[in-house]
């Protein structure tokens, strides 16, 4: 791997960050993919169940926030390359959060009562299913690809400024 060569660990911070993000943007893109092309040929069981699919990736981002961006990283980025550069990705986050805050509730239903399945009584989860707006989802979804692409470059910028350094 990249990292055992000693000189690059100092940057390990960053590209593990990089990397999360891109993970996690990865689940989300492939989902939104789907959920277009299912949406589009009107096929509303698969639109449904990619729907589902993204409504889980964007909750697990959502809801893991804390993983982008830990007082270690904080702390190390403040250190390095001073508070406006830590307050270029605080933004990103808070913007992730303002999503969190107004789907968060929506989301946490899909995940838990139809892509974990714990809703036990099945008709509630066929009706919870047979709810959902693909459109919407896919809209959330969007806007939440569109932030993480934003803090990927965010973090590849800040690991070219300390190699510069």
């Amino acid at each position: 791997m990249v990292f055992s060569d000693p000189e690059l660990h100092k940057y390990h911070k960053y590209f593990d960050r990089i990397l999360f993000a891109i993970l996690s943007q990865l689940d989300l893109q492939i989902g939104l993919k789907n959920l277009y092309h299912n949406g589009y040929n009107q096929n509303d069981i698969e639109a449904r169940y990619f729907a589902r699919i993204v409504a889980l990736s964007s909750y697990e981002i959502l809801y893991n926030l804390d993983k982008f961006l830990d007082r270690k990283i904080k702390d190390y980025i403040k250190k390095t390359m001073g508070v406006e550069a830590l307050k270029s990705i605080q933004v990103l986050l808070t913007d992730l959060s303002a999503i969190k805050d107004s789907k968060g509730k929506m989301l946490n239903e899909i995940r838990h009562n139809t892509v974990a399945h714990k809703e036990k009584d099945a008709v509630r989860q066929a009706e919870i299913i047979t709810s959902i707006d693909p459109l919407v989802i896919h809209n959330v979804g969007y806007a939440i690809h569109e932030i993480l692409l934003k803090l990927i470059s965010k973090f590849v910028e800040l690991l070219k400024i300390e190699r510069n350094e």
